[in-house]
């Protein structure tokens, strides 16, 4: 017959151990839902660093790639970005469409992978094939929640834009100035990921200025990815004719937009002059903004609207067209044209506590949301806020201004 001392013991050594397996199992449940303010108390940064290339659009790769602390990030977050895009993937899908990709985007992405190669010490065709994950991921994904629009009256013009996606997309941002060579192109400045050779948010230094919403088209199709045309436009257009031009003249000479399509919205600062240029695979409309209220506005979510037939049954949810309506009644209440109102819009939680899926601020809980707020001027200025726009309410030093042509020696 067991001893009953040891019988208890056993018993209370089983007890303590499902205690404990409770308590831990509590304490990771815990840290996976608040993974991500633990991650950005350690590492977030509440300004991006300024950089400044030059040279050959290879060299101005390389320039990037070579920073330890950008060669770093590009590896440690490949790995999240290739849950929507593996390897493979995205190598097939430069293989199909390399062709289509203008020479000084792969000239770029090769300088990136040069680059992070030898700060790491890793083969290139790791680093290449991490370059090419952070230029195709997008292909591979939706993007349901940004929100643009640009506006312009007698007091001022300005392009603005919030970007909603997981919050660790924020971290390893950059905002970054590129000067070609004499001949290869206009100056332009790109706010995103440095190994994102594509241009979502950026402007050149003709005041040509623009901001990227995705789309989510039916009968999609291999193609250029929108935004690497973006990038080609900044370097090479002055004004918005001179954009909407090349969208269509590449479409016209044989070329087709890759499977996520895209809004972009373009401000021309010189003539204060915008527009919603919507991508599809085959097709580009162009809306060239309202009139009202002496305002004149253009506002951007994550369908077409020119184009409607073409918007994938994925896409007709109530979130991008409440965002659309409510964006452009936002605007029309405004009374002026100013920094602190296209704060307030961007910042909008239609007075409640917290962000939803139907207001412009959209930080639903304390992982996914609006992780960045960007806005230019027509001073050349750059303002961005990493996280909710909506905490400048209570920390207006969170704000960042780049007066970016300037940091680079342009102006």
């Amino acid at each position: 017959m067991p001893d009953l001392k040891t019988s208890f013991f056993r018993k209370k050594l089983v007890l303590v151990s499902c205690i404990l397996v409770c308590l831990l199992g509590i304490v990771l449940a815990g840290a996976y839902y608040f993974r991500t303010p633990i991650i950005l108390y350690f590492v977030a940064e509440k300004a991006c660093p300024v950089i400044t290339v030059s040279g050959t659009w290879e060299e101005m790769g390389y320039q990037l790639g070579s920073r330890p602390d950008f060669a770093g990030r590009i590896h440690r977050l490949t790995p999240m970005f290739a849950k929507a895009c593996p390897y493979e993937k995205a190598l097939a899908y430069y293989n199909r469409i390399k062709l289509l990709i203008p020479e000084s985007i792969r000239e770029q992405m090769k300088g990136l992978a040069s680059g992070e190669a030898k700060v790491l010490d890793i083969p290139f065709d790791e680093a290449w094939k991490e370059i090419l994950v952070w230029n195709f991921f997008i292909t591979s994904t939706y993007m349901k929640g940004c929100t643009a629009f640009a506006v312009s009256s007698d007091k001022g013009a300005f392009l603005a834009h919030n970007t909603d996606l997981e919050y660790l997309y924020a971290l390893g941002g950059a905002v970054i100035i590129f000067k070609p060579s004499p001949g290869n192109g206009y100056p332009f400045v790109s706010f995103y990921q440095p190994a994102f050779t594509g241009v979502a948010l950026g402007e050149n230094s003709e005041g040509l200025a623009v901001v990227f919403n995705a789309a989510f088209p039916g009968n999609r199709d291999y193609g250029l990815p929108p935004e690497m045309l973006a990038r080609k436009i900044m370097q090479e257009c002055r004004t918005l004719e001179d954009a909407v031009a090349a969208f269509k003249s590449f479409l016209i000479h044989g070329g087709r937009f890759a499977h996520n399509g895209a809004n972009f919205t373009f401000m021309d600062f010189k003539s204060h002059r915008m527009a919603r240029v919507e991508v599809a695979p085959d097709r580009v409309e162009v809306d060239y903004g309202t009139t009202r209220n002496s305002k004149t506005c253009v506002v951007a979510t994550n369908h077409y609207r020119l184009m409607p037939e073409r918007n994938d049954r994925e896409d007709f949810n109530t979130s991008s067209y409440a965002r659309y309506e409510r964006c452009t009644m936002l605007l029309d209440m405004a009374r002026d044209v100013t920094l602190p109102g296209v704060l307030t819009i961007l910042s909008d939680h239609d007075e409640k506590a917290c962000g939803t899926d139907h207001t412009i601020c959209r930080h639903k809980n304390l992982n996914v949301g609006t992780n960045s707020f960007l806005a230019f001027d027509d001073t050349f200025v750059m303002y961005y806020i990493l996280g909710n726009p909506c905490r400048y309410r209570y920390n207006p030093l969170l704000l960042q201004r780049v007066s970016w042509k300037e940091a680079s020696g342009l102006q």
